[in-house]
């Protein structure tokens, strides 16, 4: 498996499934998602689907050019608060390295990320977009004892300010299930 399909900058597939009701609740105003590992709000009505085995959940907006991929990376054991520090501070990096693949540099901007510890969990988050595409993607980051949990959302043709306002109403809503 690449580093590229680890973090969910793989194309999207082309199929799709609708959300199950076991799953979540979704009205014209929000699409609730109860996961095992991970809760989070969507605004409006989004459809789900599986990749990896699981590992990878990718939602897609009905209304409009947005996608939110979670990427799950249990740790087969419980990792210290040292070794969660170094984990997360190596899955940052790559998960930004990931950004720039194959572009010049000057192809994206990107934000430093802002990082911090509560209760044991790290987190951290950066934005960014890609001017030629139009798109625009914020990361957030979490490393408990037993899970990465990366949150990846990205808005195509979306002004600037929407794309941030939706991103931190998101990503402010997602929530590790430890």
């Amino acid at each position: 498996m690449g580093i590229l399909s680890i973090f969910g900058c793989s194309k999207p597939k082309p199929k799709e499934t609708t959300v199950s009701q076991k799953e979540t609740t979704i009205s014209k105003k929000e699409t609730a998602v109860f996961e095992k590992a991970f809760g989070i709000t969507l605004p409006g009505e989004w459809s789900r689907r599986s990749e990896d085995g699981g590992s990878r959940i990718v939602f897609s907006s009905s209304a409009t050019h947005e996608q939110l991929t979670v990427s799950l990376m249990p740790s087969s054991t419980r990792m210290d608060p040292a070794l969660r520090l170094s984990t997360f501070n190596q899955v940052m990096e790559l998960r930004r390295q990931a950004e720039t693949h194959g572009l010049p540099p000057s192809a994206i901007k990107m934000t430093a990320p802002s990082v911090s510890e509560m209760s044991g969990i790290h987190s951290g988050r950066y934005s960014g977009s890609e001017p030629a595409s139009q798109r625009r993607f914020t990361c957030l980051l979490f490393c408990s004892s037993s899970l990465v949990a990366t949150f990846y959302y990205e808005a195509i043709g979306l002004p600037q300010s929407e794309a941030d306002e939706r991103a931190n109403a998101i990503l402010g809503s997602a929530k590790l299930n430890e």
